[in-house]
């Protein structure tokens, strides 16, 4: 009897990458380490991540990754970079003093300013103590996701804080907030930039994991205000809304000098545009958010809210006194544990108040009769001799002759 052999199959699997599944471990480091993974990763390192700074996760296709010549080829072969990583973060709260630590939680919660899919997890999602890890998948040509990998766990630190955060004793979450300081001025016409504007400041002292909002209008429903661009649509005069589409908001090119120079926090291949938008306005030196918005006396009122709260002419003068009120709604959003936000509301009154002066009218031709217009105010400023001007269209509602000569600014 002959047993007849048969040849063998043999499967080539060393191309295992094809499923897109990113084979070692990501690591999640501070961004400010981002050039230094296999030191701050090494076993026995002591450097936790900052809890004012962000956080990157760094998978074996990203050239920082400790390994990365040796995965490099390997990443080239499946075709993976970085831009065709799906990032997902998830938290856990701190652990409870049993030694407890909480399930993780997927990080959901979007804002006008940071996304929850990106490379990097801005630091408003994180505070001290808690436990962050990152999950990364491999994406094809098809757009299809592979296995998702977790990466290590990374605790933030208590240590190395850029801007303190009180934390009221006996309490694991508790916080504390200084006071903003709101100023309004008006600029005249000799301003090279913005003559005849209404100038707003506010400085709002930071905290690590703080996240300032400032608006004319009331601040409620926090959730869908951050999530939902819906509810932000009435805040126009406020940082809520896209720098295009703001009232006065100025946005001045990002300066690097102190407080705007640390590793990669201005980086547009590593930061999301709407983060650096943002974060343009605060300096990580002196710990404080300035925003500045300039406005007409006709968008005050009309768009911000501002009200006209006195208006007269003062006795035995050719003068009047105007003054003009503009609410100011600040809100300093805290991360709770694992998810969600908590707030510190504050609302002040703005006053802006100056003299100007009138012109009297003499009685002209009079008639009994009651005249109908439609009447629209374009502008209102002061001129350089101390005059009020108001600029106006009409549109007459009867048959009549007009006299241009009579036309005057006031």
């Amino acid at each position: 009897m002959t047993t007849k052999k048969h040849p063998r199959l043999r499967l080539q699997c060393s191309k295992y990458l094809s499923s897109k599944r990113v084979p070692p471990r990501p690591q999640v480091v501070s961004l400010a380490d981002y050039d230094h993974v296999q030191e701050v990763t090494k076993e026995g390192s002591k450097k936790t991540p900052s809890p004012g700074y962000p956080l990157v996760c760094v998978t074996p296709c990203d050239p920082h990754y400790p390994k990365y010549p040796v995965m490099k080829e390997r990443c080239e072969e499946a075709g993976i970079n970085q831009s065709q990583v799906h990032f997902s973060w998830e938290v856990a709260a701190p652990t409870d003093t049993s030694g407890a630590r909480s399930p993780f939680e997927t990080v959901t919660d979007t804002t006008p300013y940071t996304g929850v899919n990106h490379v990097v997890l801005d630091s408003i999602y994180f505070s001290r103590r808690f436990h962050v890890r990152c999950v990364a998948q491999a994406r094809d040509k098809s757009g299809h996701l592979g296995t998702p990998l977790r990466s290590n766990v990374a605790t933030v630190g208590t240590e190395g804080a850029i801007c303190h955060t009180p934390v009221t004793t006996g309490t694991a979450r508790g916080f504390q907030a200084q006071s903003f300081i709101a100023t309004l001025k008006y600029l005249d016409v000799k301003h090279k930039e913005h003559p005849n504007r209404i100038h707003i400041s506010v400085q709002i002292p930071h905290q690590d994991g703080m996240l300032p909002l400032v608006s004319t209008m009331p601040l409620h429903n926090l959730h869908f205000l951050l999530s939902e661009s819906i509810y932000r649509q009435q805040h126009v005069c406020s940082n809520l809304v896209a720098l295009r589409d703001l009232k006065g908001l100025s946005g001045q090119d990002i300066s690097l000098g102190p407080g705007f120079d640390r590793p990669y926090q201005f980086h547009p291949d590593v930061r999301e545009h709407k983060s650096l938008q943002l974060y343009k306005h605060l300096n990580l030196k002196s710990c404080i958010w300035t925003f500045d918005a300039y406005y007409d006396m006709t968008e005050l009122i009309d768009v911000c809210g501002g009200s006209v709260t006195a208006d007269f002419q003062v006795r035995d003068s050719a003068q009047s006194f105007l003054t003009v009120q503009v609410p100011l709604y600040v809100s300093y959003i805290y991360v709770t544990a694992p998810r969600g936000w908590a707030s510190l509301e504050h609302h002040t009154e703005m006053e802006f108040s100056f003299f100007y002066d009138t012109v009297l009218w003499r009685t002209g031709i009079q008639t009994d009769s009651v005249l109908s217009a439609r009447l629209q105010i374009i502008r209102i400023y002061i001129r350089e001799d101390g005059r009020l001007v108001i600029e106006f269209k009409t549109h007459a509602k009867f048959r009549d002759c007009d006299v241009v000569s009579s036309l005057v600014a006031l």
